[in-house]
């Protein structure tokens, strides 16, 4: 399993036949978004406008569409989705997921803000490789990050929503959140991980290159 980050929220995870995208992102942030075929979306922030389409889709070119709170089985991916109520409003809504895939359990903390209501963050505890927001407002404030973190143990911690080059919205620098969180921390261009090297590792944070 191969995973990329393209800044942002947006990953891109490949196993097998599964090629899976997470929240991409338009160029007017200053970010080029990603250009690739895949073929199961995923999408942690939802425009009201399109809430009488949440759900399980499947697009016209045969792309997968994920963007409610749920429980799914595609290609592989056992998916739950779990709306972030406290945060979404009439404008827009947010979802957060945990899925299984290849005998890793990822949690896709999307756009989150506030922590995670105690219901929801069960799902989420030992979780295998967690996303989370890093450059401060306007999602979870570092000190709040570093708590969710250390009540859900992932093995791997990778770092989204901080400041990047040409990323035009203000986000903070990484080096903050590290020193939040506290944990040991490398820089890959990508992961490539089975499950088998998690078996007996402990947190550490796992920066990845756009």
């Amino acid at each position: 399993m191969s995973i990329n980050w393209y800044g942002e929220g947006c990953f891109r995870i490949q196993a097998g036949s599964l090629d899976l995208l997470i929240d991409p992102f338009e160029a007017k942030g200053g970010l080029t978004p990603p250009r690739f075929r895949h073929n199961v979306l995923l999408e942690t922030l939802r425009a009201a406008h399109g809430l009488e389409s949440f759900g399980e889709q499947k697009g016209e070119e045969g792309v997968v569409r994920i963007h409610s709170a749920g429980e799914y089985d595609v290609m592989g991916l056992e998916i739950r989705g779990f709306q972030l109520v406290s945060e979404s409003t009439d404008t827009f809504t947010k979802i957060a997921y945990v899925f299984k895939l290849e005998d890793i359990k990822f949690g896709i903390l999307g756009h989150i803000s506030n922590p995670l209501e105690p219901d929801t963050l069960e799902a989420f505890v030992k979780t295998d490789i967690l996303m989370i927001p890093a450059g401060g407002s306007p999602f979870l404030p570092l000190e709040e990050a570093a708590k969710l973190i250390k009540k859900i143990e992932p093995k791997i911690v990778i770092p989204t929503f901080f400041k990047i080059p040409d990323l035009k919205r203000d986000a903070g620098d990484v080096k903050e959140f590290l020193k939040a969180v506290g944990y040991e921390a490398t820089t890959e261009e990508k992961l490539s991980i089975k499950a088998r090297d998690l078996s007996e590792a402990k947190t550490k944070v796992m920066i990845l290159k756009a």
